[in-house]
């Protein structure tokens, strides 16, 4: 549901462009594929298993360092969650960057990804790549935002409607 955003600020209003990505393209029938965030969630997940696999070493040898056993197993349990912090973010810049949406609809596989390129400057930026196929479209938020700092949701789910029909015609 939209919600009042403050119209003054650029990264509220491309939050909740972001937060409707969604609704606008279920309506063109795309099911909405969370396996970005899944795999996100999952080396998170290893990232806590590890530290608390680290404390449970700690109790277990009362932190005693003059025992080879223990400093081997902290010692590969630090190298193993660092090595995943690491791996996290990478995937993070380099994987999902500005993705926000991806579906699914048959074979064919959408994503959407969204930028300010000023904090300043109300347009919103989005890319959608459709089975390798990219088009780039550039909209100013106040065409889609009321006065009162709600967005319509029909003219946003227009412009992005236009667009992907297109491309999925050319495709």
């Amino acid at each position: 549901m939209a919600k009042k955003v403050n119209l003054n600020s650029a990264v509220a209003l491309r939050s909740e462009c972001d937060q409707h990505l969604s609704a606008a393209f279920s309506r063109l029938g795309y099911k909405e594929s969370f396996m970005l965030r899944d795999i996100k969630l999952v080396l998170g997940y290893l990232c806590v298993a590890f530290a608390g696999l680290m404390y449970y070493a700690e109790k277990k040898f009362k932190n005693d360092f003059n025992n080879g056993q223990y400093v081997f197993y902290t010692e590969v349990l630090v190298i193993l969650f660092f090595g995943f912090q690491f791996i996290s973010y990478l995937f993070t810049k380099f994987v999902m960057k500005t993705t926000k949406y991806v579906g699914i609809k048959g074979a064919k596989t959408l994503k959407a990804s969204t930028y300010l390129k000023s904090k300043t400057e109300p347009v919103y930026y989005i890319d959608i790549d459709l089975d390798g196929t990219i088009a780039k479209e550039q909209v100013e938020m106040t065409k889609i935002f009321r006065e009162t700092g709600f967005l319509d949701f029909k003219i946003f789910s227009d412009i992005l409607t236009d667009l992907v029909t297109k491309m999925e015609k050319d495709a």
